[in-house]
């Protein structure tokens, strides 16, 4: 769900130069106004080719990624935000995709003079297909779950942390051509990383 990629490094790098040289006063995280970005800036596209151990070459994949993901403070301390990703993906005449979209609310607590917990809920509709030939597999739901991560600021308008993550399976469905059924629902928890930067008057 966080993803690191160099995309994300170099507009966060861009965003904490341009704070830099706006002189001494500078936005602070959880302040009104502010805007946040977090790991989930992705883009990518890439093309894969394999080949057999007896050295015949296999059908190779070629795929597009594009996500992101930011908050919006729009009062001391009360963030919402969202997160939008597509993903697409072709082998031979197997073409693959999956989207998502998310609403994130949060709550900012400063800890510190570079330690801050940001609670946050999240409600989220994914969907992904699996098409070959005529035929197609699809399966959507709709998950909702908590991250509470504490923060800390190595640098200003930078930040890295780690918490705890709940998500669960509301609604699930798996399609077949024309027939349609429950899907499976899951449950996941554990430690999540993340690494963001934010910008602001």
């Amino acid at each position: 769900m966080h993803r690191i990629s160099s995309i994300f490094l170099v507009a966060t790098t861009i965003a904490g130069a341009l704070a830099a040289t706006a002189g001494p006063v500078r936005a602070d995280l959880g302040q009104r106004g502010v805007i946040a970005i977090d790991g989930d800036l992705d883009l990518e596209v890439s093309r894969r080719t394999m080949t057999a151990p007896d050295g015949d070459d296999e059908p190779g994949v070629t795929s597009f990624d594009l996500g992101g993901q930011a908050h919006y403070f729009v009062a001391d301390h009360v963030s919402i935000g969202g997160g939008l990703g597509y993903t697409w993906s072709k082998r031979d005449d197997r073409v693959q995709t999956w989207s998502f979209a998310r609403l994130v609310a949060g709550y900012h607590v400063r800890l510190g003079d570079r330690l801050h917990l940001w609670p946050q809920a999240v409600v989220g509709y994914g969907r992904a297909t699996s098409t070959v030939g005529q035929l197609e597999v699809s399966g959507s739901s709709v998950d909702a779950g908590v991250f509470v991560p504490v923060l800390y600021e190595p640098a200003p308008h930078f930040f890295i942390g780690v918490g705890p993550a709940f998500t669960t399976t509301l609604t699930s469905t798996l399609a077949v051509g024309d027939d349609e059924s429950d899907g499976t629902k899951s449950t996941h928890y554990g430690l999540l990383a993340t690494l963001g930067g934010y910008f602001g008057d």
